[in-house]
């Protein structure tokens, strides 16, 4: 797990406590929070896009794809369902 994905997760319980879920969170993108990696994620039904891995706010978060540096939200989820190309 990497440093910045535990920091997320301690800030969020100390936040949320017991209310706190983090099921939504698929795993395959743990290594990439964080880390400014530019990943290509291929999405159900085919799409394909680049970028790098945030996360939601709320107490049931979910990552998502930045498609820029600068981008503060993104309609890109990612789930269990996506797959990383490269």
């Amino acid at each position: 797990m990497n440093n910045s994905f535990q920091t997320f997760l301690e800030r969020k319980y100390d936040e949320y406590q017991d209310t706190f879920n983090n099921k939504d969170l698929a795993r395959q993108f743990i290594p990439y929070y964080g880390s400014d990696q530019r990943i290509t994620v291929q999405f159900p039904g085919g799409t394909i896009k680049r970028g790098i891995v945030g996360a939601t706010t709320g107490k049931r978060p979910c990552f998502l794809l930045l498609l820029t540096k600068r981008s503060i939200s993104s309609s890109w989820l990612l789930d269990k369902k996506c797959k990383i190309i490269y």
